[in-house]
């Protein structure tokens, strides 16, 4: 057989694109066809340990009706590992042939076993007496536990009844920093031609049920090829023996799917009879199925990996067995197994499904009808084209939207209303059913309505929350799989007021929280009115006002943002002012989003607010056509700009029904088209499409002089490979560092530091910025050569510390405030004459039992916002340092939990004073657990950090440049370079602002000695050099270590 990278190019047959992960009604097997039932499952786990020793763990799952359980081996896992994931049957059979003598036979249901393998003491620990099997299966799908430990380290961990047995505080920490996952699966299965698995294709997603079924259906003479995921046929193949090769583009969790088959030896070599499916998610920079061998070696990039490969082999049947199936699943990207990560989101048992859901709405190029008008507004359309308002009448309306041909291909969901979410077809077929089985999910408006806001002008708020946690599970039940709450806002001389942004804003949290709870992904929908005369400028500033204030109520009422759905206003001009083009109002309400919206959100869904049908489709399409940052879909969820024109071409007449349905149809293709950004403006217009359907009931950031400025320091700093050499310890940190080495603490000797580390040799074309203290600003080299003046020949931009330390935050139990603000824009502007170019900050806050405090973290947000926008004012790029401290026993998921909350608080504040992001950088700490708990995985801190970050950092901040906060130089590589490495969003550079983590190893090789300078400076290099490539993702931890770089820089309580 040939290798299977040449069977493919880009004259592969393929079939049209499918859209899956929606439920659907229909059946995925024949009755004659059901699923065979595996005799044998062998699964194969690579264990990472905190000592970077890797084991296999392999268990094998026989058929208890032969009196069979558990069989398990722990090998040592090397490089050369993967041959022995082969995917032909005589090398599984070889390897279970020759394996160790450390396999244990578990034929009891529940006990535990200890033995040795790898030098290690294996402790083997299952119950399995109240299992549950799958169509009698050999391997438990739930009521079970294995546990194995090598050397009292967790190493693997499966099954649902753990908890039940395991001492979770005690264990917890180990739990959370444990990095275990299934790299291979094979089944015996005895039947028909039928498969089934699971596989999870990217970190946010869920495990997808996957069926490969090749019959002769249907009398066919040539057998049909069906693949069905989540219980959805996808597509199918016939003649097979002409298309025996091929493949398939679908979208799971918002991502492009590259389905490969290859079935040729089943067909036409009876005696080997392999065939190979192979799943593999595309790159956003792939434009080819495959990527020529050569090209990828040339680049130095490493070949692509698929996500899922299967190898299945048919025996021919002979007269005393049935046909013989031998499967073998290999998961060649690592799938986590069990996670016991406590995130300060949403985790409950619907967690999967709303991410499920969420990431499937937002499948690009489809969107949201509302359908979801309440009786009282759908009477007014109603009177627009004079029909009588009874429920027959709204029914024959729903049914006439949802069963139009052709329609539910542009769309994934459907808002309903709750009359409708009950209602029939004139057949007698529920809506909810029409729905799914076009694999569209039914929607629901779960909100009451307004009320006026007392105490404001006017403003309102939205009722519904009294019951809304029955009204949700009630909803749920019905069909329901996502909600909707539209909370309003409206612009005038001294709206919205800062009540009415807050109450709206911890209502939608409330609202979302609740429908999370009971399985409903939740629209949030903070509409911002069209009325009034305002310009595009004074909505861009509400707008975002807004959105940061509801992200700040999303994240303190613990919402799971990977499960919602944002539904905003486009940023346009007031209705009653001129005019805005669609690239403008793209640009406003993209920057708007870049600004606000954490890159946790799966899509954007906008509401038309009163824009003709056209309009609104061209404001979408500009927006997608529009280049850089946009980590969500961008898609609709449009009312009257769907329906304005249908509504028209209705008139409530049955002999207009088809006309009707088709301009609904040229809308939503239209609308659909805009979602990817090829509208062309070429749809027929219906009547009405072009009518306004608006009735009558200074951008927010800085934009001074140095505006443009900003954004290209900010950019530059930011640039990939190259980071932040922070060389602004105080004389008093300094001296500390030199009492370390024996060195004098006077100012030459501080001067001969940097002018070390300003000088080294190839150290500058590393760094793009390097942070003095205000001594070290005006010093110069030992020729007389200005600091400033080196740097900027090295092509390194000067930075600035700006604070004056920490002092004690009085109220709290000695949590601290930063000082420094009294006559800062003073400095500033002098540091800016002296060729600075961007500043520092730092606030430092601490984790204990009860800290940090809500006070801690306000002050302390508040105090970096006002710093940062008077930064801006005198021209420098303020970088936003909120340092949570180490120091403490508390584990991962706590300082996941803070930096959260603090970073939240932050963004709430910065957009509070008006700081323009675009020319900020943010340097936070790492997620680590605490100083005095055990150390957690490069892996595994990236996973958290990062995802701290997507929680909280929108995607204007151009890079976030990390402080290593007493980890060990290479520590903080590792992780840096484990961060970059992490598939997933990350709108930013990732990058350093190392002080300590790049000059220890430094200071002991210079002792203040000048014959030692050469020496201080290569351990520079080396550091430097291996940070930036950390920041490409491409560090291999090979740097010749210089003496300390892999000792701990924690200081307790650590102050500059």
């Amino acid at each position: 057989m040939r290798s299977i990278a040449t069977c493919y190019n880009e004259h592969a047959i393929k079939v049209s694109n499918s859209y899956c992960s929606g439920p659907s009604n229909r059946a995925y097997a024949t009755p004659k066809l059901t699923p065979s039932v595996a005799k044998e499952v062998t699964c194969i786990y690579k264990a990472k340990l905190l000592n970077h020793k890797q084991l296999l763990i392999t268990l094998t799952w026989y058929n208890r009706i032969l009196g069979q359980g558990l069989v398990v081996n722990v090998d040592e896992y090397k490089t050369n590992s993967s041959s022995s994931f082969s995917s032909s049957s005589s090398s599984w059979e070889e390897s279970k042939s020759s394996s160790s003598s450390s396999s244990q036979r578990l034929q009891k249901e529940k006990g535990s076993r200890t033995f040795q393998s790898c030098n290690l003491k294996i402790e083997v620990f299952w119950d399995f007496s109240t299992a549950d099997y799958d169509n009698g299966g050999p391997e438990p799908t739930s009521g079970f536990y294995v546990l194995v430990m090598a050397d009292s380290e967790l190493g693997l961990i499966l099954g649902d009844k753990i908890e039940e047995v395991l001492d979770l505080k005690k264990y917890k920490t180990l739990i959370s920093q444990q990095k275990f996952s299934l790299v291979s699966r094979s089944e015996h299965v005895s039947g028909n031609a039928v498969y089934s698995t699971k596989a999870q294709f990217c970190d946010s997603g869920i495990a997808h049920d996957i069926l490969i079924k090749c019959d002769d259906e249907g009398g066919s003479k040539s057998p049909v090829l069906t693949v069905s995921i989540d219980k959805k046929n996808i597509f199918q193949v016939k003649r097979l023996k002409w298309n025996f090769r091929g493949n398939q583009a679908i979208f799971l969790d918002g991502l492009l799917v590259d389905l490969m088959w290859d079935i040729h030896d089943w067909l036409f070599n009876p005696k080997s009879g392999r065939s190979v499916f192979m799943f593999r998610t595309r790159s956003g920079l792939d434009s080819r199925l495959w990527l020529e061998e050569k090209v990828l070696e040339h680049k130095g990039q490493d070949r692509p990996e698929f996500s899922l490969l299967i190898c299945a082999s048919l025996i021919p049947s002979t007269p005393s067995a049935s046909s013989y199936l031998y499967f073998t699943t290999v998961f060649t990207s690592p799938l986590p197994i069990c996670s016991f990560s406590k995130m300060t989101a949403y985790k409950g048992k619907y967690h999967d499904e709303l991410i499920k859901n969420a990431a499937y709405i937002g499948t690009p190029g489809k969107g949201i009808l509302a359908a979801d008008e309440s009786t009282g507004t759908i009477g007014k359309r109603f009177d627009s084209i004079k029909v009588e308002n009874v429920e027959e009448n709204r029914r024959a309306l729903r049914e006439l939207l949802f069963t139009a041909p052709g329609v539910l291909q542009y769309l994934s969901g459907v808002i309903l209303f709750e009359e409708t979410l009950y209602q029939k077809t004139a057949e007698g077929k529920p809506f909810v059913e029409v729905l799914k089985e076009g694999g569209v999910l039914p929607g629901i408006k779960v909100d009451k309505g307004v009320v006026e806001l007392a105490g404001t002008n006017g403003e309102t708020t939205t009722q519904g929350l009294d019951g809304l946690g029955a009204r949700c599970a009630k909803y749920y039940e019905a069909g329901a799989r996502f909600a909707k709450w539209r909370a309003v806002l409206k612009i005038g001389p001294n709206e919205p007021s800062q009540l009415s942004i807050n109450e709206n804003a911890n209502g939608l949290a409330r609202y979302a929280i609740i429908c999370q709870e009971n399985g409903l992904v939740p629209i949030v929908e903070p509409e911002i009115l069209v009325d009034g005369p305002h310009d595009i400028n004074k909505c861009a500033d509400v707008t975002e006002r807004v959105l940061a204030a509801c992200y700040k109520a999303l994240n303190d009422h613990h919402v799971l943002l990977e499960g919602t759905l944002l539904k905003p206003n486009m940023v346009t001009p007031g209705s009653e002012a001129k005019k805005a083009s669609p690239e403008v109002i793209a640009e406003y309400t993209v920057r708007a989003l870049q600004r606000t919206t954490p890159v946790a959100v799966p899509a954007v869904v906008f509401l038309s607010g009163g824009q003709s049908e056209e309009e609104a489709t061209l404001n979408l399409n500009a927006m997608n056509q529009l280049k850089g940052k946009k980590p969500w879909t961008l898609s609709f969820s449009f009312g009257r700009a769907l329906q304005a024109s249908t509504l028209k071409a209705w008139s409530g007449k049955k002999e207009n029904v088809k006309a009707a349905q088709e301009a609904l149809l040229t809308r939503a293709k239209a609308n659909s088209e805009a979602t990817l950004g090829t509208y062309k403006g070429d749809a027929k217009l219906g009547e009405g499409a072009a009518e306004s359907l608006h009735y009558q009931p200074t951008m927010t950031a800085y934009r001074g002089k140095y505006a443009d400025e900003l954004i290209k320091n900010a950019a530059y700093i930011g640039t990939p490979g190259k980071g932040i050499l922070a060389a602004d310890e105080s004389t008093g940190t300094i001296g500390k560092r030199f009492d370390s080495i024996k060195v004098e603490n006077v100012e030459e000797n501080r001067r001969a530091l940097r002018e070390l580390l300003f000088t080294a040799p190839n150290v500058l074309q590393y760094l793009s910025g390097v942070i003095l203290f205000e001594e070290t600003l005006y010093q110069k080299t030992a020729e007389g050569k200005p600091f400033v003046d080196v740097l900027n020949e090295g092509g390194v931009l000067p930075g600035i510390k700006v604070d004056k330390g920490v002092v004690e935050l009085k109220g709290t139990d000695g949590e601290t405030t930063t000082q420094g603000l009294d006559g800062l824009g003073a400095r500033c502007a002098k540091y800016y004459e002296a060729g600075a170019r961007f500043a520092k900050w730092r606030a430092v806050l601490k984790i204990g039992p009860n800290e940090p405090s809500q006070l801690s973290i306000n002050e302390n947000a508040n105090g970096l916002a006002r710093y940062a926008i008077i930064c801006q004012e005198n021209g420098l790029v303020p970088i936003v340092e909120p340092e949570i401290l180490v120091d403490g026993p508390h584990s991962i998921d706590k300082c996941a939990d803070v930096t959260e909350r603090v970073l939240a608080a932050c963004y709430k504040a910065l957009n509070d004073h008006h700081v323009l992001l675009e020319g900020t950088l943010l340097k936070p700490n790492m997620v680590t657990p605490g100083s005095e708990a055990k150390k957690a995985s490069p892996e595994v801190i990236a996973e958290y950090t990062v995802r701290a970050l997507q929680h909280t950092t929108p995607a204007a901040v151009p890079a976030v440049v990390f402080l290593s906060g007493g980890q060990s130089e290479e520590e903080a590589t590792l992780n840096l370079n484990a961060m970059n490495q992490l598939k997933g969003k990350k709108p930013w550079t990732l990058s350093f602002s190392f002080g300590r983590a790049l000059q220890a190893s430094t200071l002991k090789a210079w002792s203040g000695k000048k014959e030692n300078v050469k020496d201080a400076q290569q351990a520079l290099l080396t550091r430097a050099k291996a940070n930036s490539e950390a920041t490409l993702g491409i560090y291999k931890g090979d740097a010749k270590l210089g003496e300390g770089a892999a000792e701990s820089l924690h200081v307790k309580d650590y102050k500059y």
